[in-house]
């Protein structure tokens, strides 16, 4: 039997680490959607465990917190 993956669980590492800087730094969604390379809404979507952030997009994700000037 093979176990269906939850998108949820599979992306929570990433989205909570995600959320948590763009609460604490202030930082808006659409800003760091746009660094990413993805629509605001699929990003959205990745953060609420709607769509997969791929292996590819995880390591892109993490590039706009390493800069200081997100406006």
């Amino acid at each position: 039997m093979s176990k269906t993956i939850n998108i949820a669980e599979c992306n929570q590492p990433v989205a909570a680490n995600v959320t948590r800087i763009i609460k604490e730094k202030g930082y808006k969604q659409k800003a760091i959607a746009v660094k990413v390379g993805v629509t605001p809404q699929d990003f959205n979507s990745m953060i609420n465990g709607r769509r997969l952030i791929k292996e590819k997009e995880r390591i892109t994700m993490a590039k706009p917190f390493t800069l200081e000037q997100i406006e």
